[in-house]
């Protein structure tokens, strides 16, 4: 497994950015070689997924972001994987949205 750059931030986190896809996949994906990874690393360490804020235009105002079940169907409906969602909000919310939205 190659390491094609290592960030290490202030606050004590770090990126660590893989060579290829393949590696990182394996990294999360193979408990052992994950295990053998994070202890060479620091016996504190641990892997986080990377979240992402997206925008999604044209949601019904019918969809309720706090609402798991919402968020579930969500990522049904676009083939994503269970709980690729974190969480939700309106950028403007609902009571300030107009009555023929």
């Amino acid at each position: 497994l190659e390491i094609h750059s290592v960030n290490q931030f202030c606050q004590g986190g770090m990126v660590i950015e893989m060579m290829t896809k393949e590696a990182a996949e394996h990294i999360h994906n193979d408990t052992n070689t994950r295990r053998i990874f994070l202890q060479n690393l620091d016996a504190e360490a641990t892997i986080k997924e990377r979240t992402y804020t997206i925008v999604i235009p044209f949601t019904p105002v019918t969809f309720h972001p706090e609402d798991h079940s919402h968020l579930r169907t969500l990522e049904d409906k676009n083939g994503w994987k269970e709980s690729a969602i974190l969480s939700a909000r309106w950028i403007k919310p609902t009571e300030k949205h107009r009555h023929d939205q």
